[in-house]
């Protein structure tokens, strides 16, 4: 008669070390994940801060007259690049009056010193009061990445 308990043992050492290996595998996988979108997150937020952009004098748009034939709000920024080498996907113009945002408009295309937006339909009922310049960067997917911390500008209306 054979003892075949001595196989046995090494049999469940084994499909223990399988299921071992197994449970690190995917949890190296689900941290790796995680690990590169952070980086990926953290790199555009360093890319950010190098930048600023601001509106200038010129900026401007077309009064909404409330009873009026439904002719919207109409406005045209100059943006222009105070510091930032690195080449971005575009400018979120985010418009706004004290009740909230009216319309966000993104304009595609790196800005490298000076650019003008103009004829951006904003509101058929309201008349915005500030301007919110965001740059963003784009990805390899073509996702946008906007960074934050940006500045309002008061608006002033064509007379």
């Amino acid at each position: 008669m054979k003892n075949n308990r001595g196989l046995s043992t090494i049999v469940t050492t084994l499909i223990i070390v399988a299921l071992s290996l197994v449970a690190v595998g995917v949890v190296w996988f689900v941290v790796n994940n995680i690990v590169s979108q952070q980086s990926s997150s953290i790199d555009y937020s360093a890319k950010c801060l190098n930048l600023e952009f601001r509106a200038i004098t010129g900026t401007e748009c077309s009064e909404f007259v409330a009873g009026a034939p439904a002719i919207p709000s109409i406005c045209s920024v100059i943006v222009q690049r105070e510091k930032g080498d690195d080449a971005i996907g575009g400018i979120r113009l985010v418009f706004s009056d004290d009740s909230g945002i009216l319309k966000q408009s993104d304009q595609n295309g790196n800005v490298v010193t000076t650019e003008a937006y103009e004829d951006i339909e904003v509101s058929e009922t309201a008349n915005p009061t500030k301007v919110e310049v965001a740059p963003y960067f784009m990805d390899k997917e073509n996702v946008k990445h906007v960074c934050s911390g940006t500045t309002k500008y008061n608006i002033i209306y064509a007379s």
